[in-house]
């Protein structure tokens, strides 16, 4: 799913932009990827290898479609990965 991680997408209106950024400037260095509402910018570093890219970009999808939502789930790092999990096996499968 690696090469399906868009550049940008629509949620509401509003455009997110997705971002990978070079290890040398990743500033989470305990994280994978980030949401950031403020910015509507979904980042994944980029030294994420290929076959996670696309289950982090799933996880980071998933808080931002719950927060556009306004749900507090998005808070809720468990249910994001779950979810998330299941959204990118289905999406990596589709034939």
């Amino acid at each position: 799913m690696a090469g399906l991680i868009p550049h940008q997408l629509q949620i509401l209106g509003n455009t997110i932009k997705v971002v990978i950024v070079p290890r040398r400037r990743w500033r989470r260095l305990n994280l994978e990827g980030h949401w950031s509402p403020n910015r509507n910018t979904i980042a994944i570093c980029d030294s994420v290898p290929d076959e996670r890219k696309g289950q982090v970009f799933c996880h980071e999808l998933v808080h931002a479609i719950l927060d556009a939502m306004n749900d507090p789930k998005s808070k809720n790092e468990v249910f994001v990965d779950n979810f998330a999990s299941l959204l990118h096996q289905a999406w990596s499968t589709i034939k």
